[in-house]
């Protein structure tokens, strides 16, 4: 291959990945509403999976554990809610109905 032919390919083959999406980029024509909707379900779909997958721990048959590390274990994971909601600018008062477990 010549020297003006693999410079054509890299040409080429820069344009071909200037033309690739970003993950998480807006779609040209989708505004910050759309972007919204079309992400939060993702990303909240893969948080109740990862805690589904947590609460597979508390099966004391497979696991040992003390009441420490488990209160740990939630408050750590009640101060990144926290921080979440003052993000959104929620208070306690505006939060949803908690769901019931089924």
């Amino acid at each position: 291959m010549g020297e003006e032919e693999a410079e054509e390919i890299g040409e080429a083959a820069e344009v071909v990945e200037e033309e690739k999406p970003v993950a998480g980029e807006a779609k040209p024509t989708e505004t910050k509403g759309e972007r919204f909707r079309r992400l939060a379900p993702k990303r909240l779909n893969n948080v109740l999976k990862s805690l589904k997958i947590l609460g597979n721990l508390s099966s004391r048959g497979n696991y040992e554990y003390t009441n420490e590390e488990i209160l740990d274990m939630f408050g750590k994971i009640d101060g990144k809610l926290d921080e979440l909601k003052k993000k959104f600018g929620i208070t306690p008062k505006e939060e949803a109905p908690k769901e019931e477990a089924p």
